[in-house]
């Protein structure tokens, strides 16, 4: 399951069961957290618990690309839990895997909700009763228990019947008691090696999986540049992120008013299209490079949000994003065949959960963005030139 924090992001692999084909999965959260899962069925019998690698991480790490690979490497197929992956239409600024990757390994949960939903109108004419009405019908009854004007957990409720068939109070949470038992065993214990031990047996007990998990990450520095470049390669192309804004305004959604247009990149770049329409089709470079920079310190902060979330998770094993992939590769694929419920990640391959030292933090601090597409105004002459075409 993969995991980043915007919403997390996290894909299962799954196959039928045989000694020498197991069963993958994967997966993707939301926070727009980044997530990926695979499990296998340790015995048929039902003895063991099926195994779950959980891989997640910030934007931009690299967990799709380990998430497809390991897929290949284990046989499986990718179940997709990100938020905005099960919009359709909303392919380069969720960052999809492409066509092939998808019809070379089986993905679920991707392409199966319309960003436009019967929600936006009742909650523009502010018909609170009438959309509790409609959750309710959907299959919810306790949405009407929902706080009023509570608009996000009732689309929320509304997304999870249509992705699932059932209301989210048919799901269990069991991470939450898990991490309750975390925070008492913590309390109640000074020894590292025996919280550790007494977590693994409080997660054997109350979880239906058992879970291996791993954040992919790399140092600060270097992720911000990686986020920075992703966000100018979502513009880049007659089909990039801007064209895709441009058609959840043409369906009558406006910014930040679902989660489809709430996600990081959609809603700046709606924004900016607005703006754009509300002067006759026009922008000015400096418009266009303030929406640039919004859009990269926005997909930073979430990152480092997603970073500072997941540092106080004990169950995750941190690894070097920047390492050879074939590496980290390995790695995951022997824990995963690994029997013996002692894992230890090597020291080349460890990521610290913090910073390193007064460099890297010295580094941080001055860091500054400098893009490698958009540099002087005339590199965005083709974006103003569609922008006039477009949403004059």
């Amino acid at each position: 399951m993969l995991s980043g924090a915007s919403g997390l992001r996290a894909c299962f692999l799954r196959l039928p069961y045989s000694p020498e084909r197991p069963l993958l999965r994967a997966a993707t959260l939301r926070f727009r957290r980044r997530r990926r899962v695979f499990s296998t069925d340790c015995a048929a019998s039902g003895a063991k618990k099926q195994k779950v690698i959980v891989i997640s991480g910030p934007t931009g790490a690299g967990k799709t690309r380990l998430a497809i690979e390991l897929a290949k490497r284990l046989n499986g197929e990718i179940i997709s839990a990100d938020s905005v992956q099960v919009y359709r239409g909303l392919d380069i600024g969720s960052a999809k895997p492409s066509p092939s990757d998808r019809q070379e390994i089986p993905h679920h949960l991707v392409d199966i909700l319309h960003p436009y939903e019967e929600l936006a109108d009742l909650q523009r004419d502010e018909d609170w009763d009438a959309a509790v009405q409609l959750v309710v019908k959907a299959g919810d009854p306790k949405a009407q228990f929902i706080a009023v004007n509570d608009w996000y957990r009732l689309r929320r409720s509304l997304e999870i019947i249509k992705s699932s068939g059932s209301p989210p109070s048919a799901f269990r949470v069991p991470y939450d008691s898990f991490r309750e038992q975390c925070s008492s065993v913590a309390d109640s214990s000074h020894d590292v090696n025996s919280s550790a031990d007494a977590l693994e047996e409080n997660e054997s007990k109350d979880l239906d999986y058992d879970f291996i998990c791993f954040f992919l990450s790399t140092q600060r520095v270097d992720l911000y540049k990686s986020i920075d470049y992703r966000c100018e390669d979502m513009l880049s192309g007659s089909d990039g992120i801007l064209s895709e804004a441009r058609w959840l305004l043409d369906t009558g959604l406006l910014p930040n008013s679902n989660s489809a247009t709430r996600a990081i990149g959609y809603r700046q770049a709606m924004e900016y299209l607005s703006h754009c329409r509300q002067q006759g089709g026009r922008s000015s470079p400096g418009d266009f490079f303030a929406f640039l920079s919004d859009f990269q310190k926005a997909s930073r902060n979430f990152a480092k949000r997603q970073l500072t979330w997941f540092r106080n998770e004990s169950i995750y094993h941190w690894l070097d994003a920047s390492k050879p992939l074939e590496q980290v590769l390995n790695f995951i694929y022997d824990s995963y065949h690994d029997d013996s419920g002692v894992l230890v990640v090597p020291e080349a391959l460890r990521m610290k959960k913090d910073l390193s030292g007064r460099r890297e933090t010295a580094e941080l601090k001055a860091y500054r963005t400098r893009n490698r597409h958009f540099v002087s105004r005339q590199d965005c002459s083709d974006i103003l030139d569609w922008i006039r075409r477009t949403q004059g």
